[in-house]
């Protein structure tokens, strides 16, 4: 008959447990992709119609999408006119863009409103690695 202090069948168990929670969550780091977003900043024109001053890699990025978001709800977006290489600063080239989207009434002309556009897929690991990064 073994003493208690010899019973060993509770550390191992908890031991097993730990380990398989671990392995689990090393492939969830590495398996789960989140969806990133992107803030653009836009000027009211007139009732539904917005002003962007966007660089081009935000450009391809509004062309891929037909959805955008303001105040945290999906609007169907229309570009009405795109002009290239309105400004030109540090390299990058700016295009003037004007959309129709249907907003709140809460925004009067010349307000600023910001939209969020999806941007990408991003796996977790990598999510952890930018935070953990120097500067």
């Amino acid at each position: 008959m073994k003493n208690n202090y010899e019973r060993n069948q509770l550390i191992i168990t908890i031991t097993f447990i730990f380990i398989v929670i671990t392995i689990m969550l090393f492939i969830n780091l590495f398996k789960y992709r989140y969806r990133t977003y992107k803030n653009i900043n836009s000027i009211v024109v007139t009732d539904n119609y917005l002003q962007l001053l966007i660089s081009s890699k935000d450009l391809k990025l509004l062309n891929s999408s037909n959805y955008l978001y303001i105040d945290n709800k999906r609007i169907r977006r229309e570009i009405i006119s795109i002009e290239k290489n309105v400004l030109k600063r540090n390299n990058l080239s700016y295009h003037d863009v004007i959309i129709r989207v249907k907003f709140p009434n809460k925004y009067k002309d010349n307000d600023y409103v910001k939209l969020t556009i999806y941007d990408k897929k991003e796996k977790l690991i990598n999510i952890f690695k930018s935070c953990w990064k120097e500067e």
